[in-house]
């Protein structure tokens, strides 16, 4: 079982964006990976499998979807973080939250919605499937922990897994890999405050917006 506190007290002081969110599933994917002790029953039967800097200890590759090259993918186990696109939603009329008690500033707040996409690639279905159910296992068991973490979060949901299926070839002659998902289904406040100088706008400021900011001022 994973006892990393360091690591949650630092992504409790993170601004939720595109880019911190993958790299927050790509570090607790690599977290989880790093020793066999966090697999619980599985361990003895999927210790073969672990993530580590050093690329003479690691047996899986964890890395961002960015990263994929087909061509220098070798016969090593991956797997791929990454999200899908980001839809922004109104949560109050208008997108405006609340006026500062001065009036000269004012809130905008719209939730922000995507999915994480977390790809195993194996050198057989049963390889692939197996990894992806060890994934989803231990993201299912964050649901508490994230939410408790991350208060600016209004959405996380295993949404599900992706049964195992043939992947691309780098080559005729190369062997035939196969793949499996898990999505996440991750929201959160996204919010902004205007600061007004008589008429003209003087400022917008991005802000990290906690749960609260959802609610109508």
């Amino acid at each position: 079982m994973i006892d990393n506190r360091a690591f949650f007290d630092a992504i409790d002081k993170i601004q939720l964006t595109p880019v911190t969110i993958r790299n927050i599933f790509l570090l607790l994917t690599r977290l989880h990976y790093s020793t066999p002790e966090n697999y619980g029953p599985m361990k003895k039967k999927l210790q073969q499998y672990v993530w580590s800097s050093d690329p003479k200890v690691r047996t899986i590759h964890i890395a961002q979807d960015y990263e994929y090259d087909a061509g220098k993918l070798d016969k090593v186990p991956a797997i791929f973080v990454g999200l899908d696109d980001i839809e922004y939603k109104k949560v109050v009329t208008g997108n405006h939250n609340k006026f500062s008690y001065d009036r000269s500033g004012e809130h905008l707040v719209k939730t922000a919605s995507t999915k994480v996409i977390i790809r195993h690639i194996g050198n057989s279905a049963d390889e692939a499937m197996t990894l992806e159910n060890l994934t989803v296992q231990f993201f299912l068991g964050l649901q508490p922990i994230i939410r408790d973490t991350l208060p600016q979060v209004m959405e996380y949901d295993v949404l599900g897994s992706k049964s195992s299926r043939p992947f691309e070839k780098t080559s005729q002659q190369a062997d035939q890999r196969f793949i499996s998902d898990t999505i996440i289904a991750f929201g959160y406040n996204s919010a902004w405050l205007v600061r007004f100088e008589s008429h003209r706008i003087k400022t917008i400021d991005w802000e990290t917006c906690l749960a609260e900011c959802g609610k109508s001022g």
